[in-house]
């Protein structure tokens, strides 16, 4: 046999175990994609998703987003099938001055006047009772509880986290010189990192979109649809016999599949990364992929490394106005007696604690459990405050206050000693 046969031959050996390695790899991770996309199909069958017929929102490069004044709307959970249903069909709308709740018009030098900043469990954009909030019920508790008259502007924001509310708070501080700003959040609220919410036209069609990147409207890489925004879904089309609602109904699954094609989908037709390799070593087979998300999160446990919540903090301070942190336990947590935080959320709210000089007020500890806990909240649609909900937590917030603004009658007017900062039963840690 010649050495160019013999080369040949032991090429062969070579490269056929790498070929036929090759092929089974593949054909692996063809097979384990195909199984993801069932996975994701069958996972999305199962999902109901929220409609409105009009917009609350509106682009704000400082802020993030602003409620739109005046603003009504529908707010519509719909379950996926054949052809679907609807779940709930709740009323929503904004106040003339763009926030969440009933207007508070007093706002008098003789108030005590309350700056609230937190996320939609204290500006939640609908319910079946309407845009009620726990705010609304603040300065009527506050007031028998100190003795004294009690203003409250709501500038909470649904999705905000720990960084936009202090933003905020420092902003509207400037405007109106509260008595108190109080910061309401809740444990999910820890992590939550700084987005923009837009209500942009994408190729011919309005969408309501959430992106972790400045713009409008913004870079579609970085974007993700908050919900979907369809002016066909009206009251009167809520209360319909459902065989009447069918075609609306199929053209909000159409609308629903088109605009959740997700980049998951798409890297799964493509060969840009291996999902197999991801599950074996990662233990999540979508650890590569990037997927905008709703909720977008920040990478890092301590406050510090972040320049722009710290100028807050310090602008803040500088205009002596006495802040309160009040960590409110959500439905899971009223269930388990309390807070779930991780060893993340452990650290942020240390660090928190430490870079504003205020101790975070836990309300699990003064909370006396009623019997059916579950009237708080909108279950089983919904996991925020009902009416009763929201009622019940002012009371909680306006008694972990009342001493401290009790304290402060007739104190009221220009702020020239050092902030004040408020006692607390227990922490939220502990």
């Amino acid at each position: 046999m010649s050495s160019i046969s013999k080369r040949k031959e032991l090429l062969f050996k070579i490269l056929t175990p790498i070929f036929s390695l090759t092929i089974c790899l593949f054909l692996a991770e063809t097979a384990y994609r195909v199984r993801l996309y069932h996975f994701l199909q069958r996972q999305d069958m199962e999902q109901s998703y929220l409609v409105v017929n009009s917009t609350p929102y509106a682009y704000d490069e400082e802020y993030g987003y602003h409620y739109v004044p005046n603003a009504t709307y529908v707010w519509v959970g719909i379950q996926r099938g054949q052809p679907g249903r609807v779940i709930y069909c709740w009323s929503g709308s904004v106040n003339e001055e763009g926030n969440i709740g009933i207007k508070n018009t007093l706002w008098s030098p003789n108030d005590f006047k309350v700056l609230v900043v937190g996320d939609s469990f204290s500006a939640m954009p609908a319910g079946p009772d309407g845009s009620v909030t726990w705010t609304d019920f603040l300065p009527g508790a506050l007031s028998e509880c100190a003795s004294t008259r009690v203003s409250v502007k709501n500038y909470a924001r649904d999705g905000y986290g720990i960084l936009q509310m202090f933003h905020l708070a420092l902003g509207m501080a400037h405007i109106y010189n509260p008595d108190l700003i109080l910061v309401a959040f809740i444990t999910d609220d820890l992590t939550r990192s700084r987005f923009y919410r837009s209500t942009s036209t994408v190729c011919s069609e309005e969408r309501i979109l959430t992106s972790i990147k400045i713009g409008n409207p913004p870079d579609m890489r970085y974007a993700t649809d908050t919900m979907m925004l369809n002016p066909k879904v009206t009251a009167q089309w809520c209360h319909l016999p459902q065989h009447e609602q069918e075609e609306i109904l199929l053209e909000l699954h159409s609308q629903y599949d088109r605009l959740s094609s997700s980049r998951l989908s798409l890297d799964l037709k493509t060969m840009s990364k291996s999902f197999l390799y991801d599950r074996i070593v990662r233990g999540d087979p979508f650890y590569s992929s990037f997927e905008p998300s709703r909720n977008p999160r920040i990478d890092y446990n301590d406050y510090s490394e972040d320049l722009l919540f710290t100028s807050d903090v310090r602008g803040l301070r500088d205009l002596n106005v006495p802040l309160s942190l009040v960590h409110i336990p959500d439905m899971s947590e009223m269930k388990a007696g309390r807070y779930l935080v991780n060893s993340e959320k452990e650290h942020l709210i240390k660090s928190l604690e430490h870079i504003t000089g205020s101790k975070i007020m836990g309300l699990l500890p003064l909370v006396e459990h009623p019997a059916k806990w579950e009237e708080l909240f909108l279950v089983p649609y919904d996991v925020h405050p009902s009416e009763l909900g929201a009622a019940f937590y002012a009371k909680m917030i306006a008694n972990s206050l009342c001493r401290y603004v009790r304290s402060q009658k007739g104190a009221h007017g220009p702020k020239n000693t050092v902030v004040m900062r408020l006692p607390v039963p227990r922490s939220a840690t502990e």
